[in-house]
């Protein structure tokens, strides 16, 4: 594991997040269409229901994802701070 390799993982969190938000709106749209499929049909109530908990739960996997995603590149930056004052020490310390 490297610094690089941590912040390559951010940007696959984003771009997971970036996925989750572009599939918020097919999601939606598929709850209207089976709607407007199935008139007379008794679940046709509990749909607002569904699209809510479907946009409540991309919402959430979109932000937890994009915190990863910050965890990650925090990571690496740290990773760089201590590398370098280890080096620096060392340098230090010897010369």
């Amino acid at each position: 594991m490297t610094p690089d390799w941590l912040r390559q993982r951010g940007g696959d969190c984003d771009r997971l997040a970036e996925q989750w938000t572009a599939q918020r709106s097919p999601g939606l749209a598929a709850c209207d269409a089976l709607g407007s499929a199935a008139q007379g049909w008794e679940f046709r109530g509990s749909l607002d229901q569904l699209a809510d908990r479907w946009e409540a739960l991309s919402t959430l996997v979109e932000r937890r994802t994009s915190e990863v995603g910050d965890k990650f590149r925090e990571t690496a930056g740290n990773w760089d701070h201590h590398e370098h004052g280890i080096r620096d020490f060392f340098h230090r310390l010897f010369n």
